[in-house]
């Protein structure tokens, strides 16, 4: 278990019942030539495994690629900040409180992974200790598009992670320090740290089996009526 997650706080997914394979898309009369079934309970104990070995948390200075100084926060955090630290480095932590959850969707994105526990924490040299300056708990939405590619090799299931600051929402939780209202340049900061890792979260395609020269021509997503499978 990482140092930066809480194993307690976790809610552990709970085991689903399989659902009836009659050839029809869920809820309705509409037959399927060929079915790909997701469980969310497997989809979140994955997820659960990566959140707790700390996978999830980040360094965002370090991830942005920038040195994070008192006087540089003071960009995203307010002048108090600059006031407080100087040119003293501080560290800028994201980390989640609880492992994502997962939301399945007749549209694209057909899932999301839903992020309401991350804490973006500040800290710094003050008065010749460190102290923690801020944290600011961040809730996202963060989908994932599957797209269907024809190439000369086949066809590939191409997924694509959907970022935008309009997901973010921010509260500010605690600062001893900071008077209300220092999480109004926060959407700047995550601009440059998505903007960082958006160029290196390139995730893979899958090749999609093709069966006696069969081809696929479209995909349809329905999650049954519980949330359980897609």
């Amino acid at each position: 278990i990482a140092d930066c997650v809480d194993i307690s706080s976790a809610v552990f997914p709970e085991s689903q019942e399989w659902p009836a394979f009659d050839g029809n898309v869920f809820g309705s009369s509409l037959g399927y030539d060929a079915g790909i079934f997701l469980s969310r309970h497997f989809l979140e104990q994955l997820m659960l495994g990566v959140w707790a070995s700390g996978g999830l948390c980040i360094d965002v200075a370090e991830q942005a690629g920038f040195g994070f100084t008192g006087e540089f926060a003071a960009s995203f955090f307010g002048e108090q900040v600059a006031e407080r630290f100087g040119e003293s480095t501080m560290d800028l932590l994201l980390s989640p409180q609880r492992p994502p959850s997962i939301f399945f969707s007749d549209d694209q994105p057909p899932f999301s992974l839903v992020m309401d526990g991350l804490a973006l924490e500040a800290y710094g040299p003050f008065q010749d200790r460190q102290v923690r300056a801020l944290r600011i708990d961040i809730a996202a939405e963060i989908g994932i598009e599957l797209t269907l590619q024809s190439t000369s090799d086949g066809d590939l299931l191409s997924p694509q992670l959907l970022l935008s600051t309009d997901d973010f929402t921010y509260t500010e939780m605690y600062s001893d320090l900071l008077a209300p209202g220092y999480s109004s340049g926060v959407p700047g900061l995550i601009d440059l740290a998505m903007a960082s890792l958006l160029s290196q979260a390139e995730l893979p395609s899958l090749a999609v089996p093709s069966i006696f020269g069969v081809e696929f021509d479209a995909l349809v997503w329905q999650p049954d009526e519980n949330q359980d499978w897609l």
